[in-house]
């Protein structure tokens, strides 16, 4: 079991110029701080974006598929088929909606994470995945 010692510090409060000086000629000691904020903030901003799209297009299948089965009705053209394809979208579509209110809450993890190890292993891992879309796409159009 380790113990924990504690130690006072007094935090002093630096102008903004100032910390702008200190970091610029390397003068201030962050910890690691900014590299973490750095790459969080990208990681936040990424997680919400792809989370926002999702949701919206996913509110804009569910809405495409009810203006299709009602078309169906109206026009007494091949209802059953668009109601098939609507039973199955809408499970489709919620867990797509689901996996978003994942990535909105993970955007939310990350963004309190102080770990600098994690965040930079996460930011490499979507760096990964995204050249992985990038190379099949690549293999796809040749």
């Amino acid at each position: 079991m380790r113990k924990r010692i504690k130690v006072n510090v007094k935090k002093q409060k630096i102008g903004f110029f100032k910390a702008v000086k200190l970091i610029i000629f390397n003068k201030a000691n962050t910890d690691g701080k900014l590299t973490i904020a750095a790459f969080s903030y990208i990681i936040h901003i990424a997680f919400k974006l792809v989370a926002v799209i999702g949701t919206a297009l996913s509110i804009g299948v569910i809405g495409t598929s009810i203006c299709r089965i009602v078309e169906a009705i109206l026009n007494r053209d091949n209802i059953l088929q668009s109601t098939l394809t609507f039973v199955i979208v809408i499970p489709v579509t919620l867990a797509i909606m689901l996996y978003m209110l994942i990535l909105w809450g993970s955007a939310n993890e990350i963004e309190k994470e102080n770990d600098r190890n994690y965040i930079v292993s996460v930011f490499s891992s979507i760096v990964s995945f995204a050249a992985l879309i990038v190379a099949l796409v690549a293999l796809y159009k040749s």
